[in-house]
């Protein structure tokens, strides 16, 4: 086990990195910021979650942000806690196709203002209603595709 518990811009702002295997993260223990982790990476195309509890978790406000390249974010591996903070989380992540949230549990986010600001296109999102946010669940729906 890894006692980890900050990961605020851990990556930001690496514009060159293209690719990513967090499989380091997978026996990580109270886990609880990731804000800004991947911040600005804009040649990010594809990043590879491994499976992790992290039930302490609840800073993701603007972890993906101006990654540019993403086209699909699978974050099924990542059972959260009770997320507080997601806003401008996928915020210009202009080719995102694909988004998978199924394992967060965001029924107590109270901030998430312009999570999906910038993606103008509808997007394929797989998440858990019984663990979503009434009101995100309805931005959720809003962007995704039907």
């Amino acid at each position: 086990m890894y006692l980890i518990i900050n990961t605020e811009e851990m990556f930001a702002n690496c514009f060159s990195l293209t690719s990513l295997n967090l499989n380091f993260l997978e026996n990580t223990i109270q886990w609880k910021n990731a804000s800004k982790m991947f911040i600005n990476c804009i040649g990010l195309t594809e990043i590879i979650f491994p499976t992790i509890y992290a039930n302490l978790l609840n800073l993701t406000d603007y972890m993906f942000s101006g990654c540019t390249e993403l086209t699909s974010i699978n974050l099924e591996g990542l059972y959260s806690g009770s997320i507080q903070d997601m806003s401008f989380m996928f915020e210009n992540c202009e080719n995102l196709k694909y988004l998978n949230i199924y394992n967060l549990d965001t029924r107590d986010v109270l901030v998430f203002k312009n999570i999906f600001n910038g993606i103008k296109n509808k997007i394929e999102i797989i998440y858990n209603e019984n663990k979503t946010n009434h009101t995100l669940k309805d931005e959720i729906e809003k962007r995704r595709i039907k």
